[in-house]
């Protein structure tokens, strides 16, 4: 089945009686006017659905920071020299406090408890892996940096950051339950 689309005189744009800025807005009417109600209805639906896009990163980039830190915890002794090597001050006390905000921070992203929180930490841990492990790389060429997986987790923590858990979290049935009108 073929649908075509005609353009006639059906196809005029109307006043769509909203008032933006003193003048009336103009809403397409016809085929294009369809169309547009069309892409509108699909983009409302996908606004409504975000929570998905929300769980779905968090999911990945907790368990990727889970399984990091569950791996690191097992060679806390190998890591402390690796992240003496890389300069960066206080190892002894800076690894494990990083192993285990990768392991539990990762685990709680998952579920979505502190998101908002554990994202802004772990963004912090993104950037230090960045300019101690990988800076020699976008020496180069600046566009290294946005091919590289750290920047990746580091642009999608900070996504969370900003966009939070949504709704299939514990951060969120929290909120519900502390603040039933919010």
């Amino acid at each position: 089945m073929r649908a075509a689309i005609e353009m006639g005189s059906n196809d005029e744009i109307e006043p769509a009686g909203d008032d933006v800025g003193g003048e009336s807005a103009a809403k397409p009417t016809g085929a294009i006017g369809k169309i547009s109600d069309l892409v509108g209805g699909i983009f409302d639906r996908l606004t409504k659905a975000q929570w998905l896009a929300q769980l779905g990163v968090r999911f990945s980039v907790g368990y990727m920071f889970m399984i990091a830190g569950k791996n690191t915890w097992g060679d806390l002794a190998g890591h402390i020299k690796y992240f003496e090597s890389l300069n960066i001050p206080f190892a002894s006390t800076m690894t494990p406090f990083v192993v285990l905000l990768e392991l539990v921070g990762g685990a709680l992203l998952i579920v979505g408890l502190g998101t908002r929180k554990l994202a802004l930490m772990l963004s912090g841990v993104m950037v230090v892996a960045l300019l101690t492990q990988h800076v020699k790389v976008f020496d180069k060429e600046l566009s290294n940096l946005f091919y590289h997986s750290d920047f990746l987790l580091f642009s999608l923590l900070i996504w969370l950051v900003f966009a939070g858990p949504g709704k299939a979290s514990v951060d969120y049935l929290l909120k519900k339950l502390l603040r039933p009108g919010a």
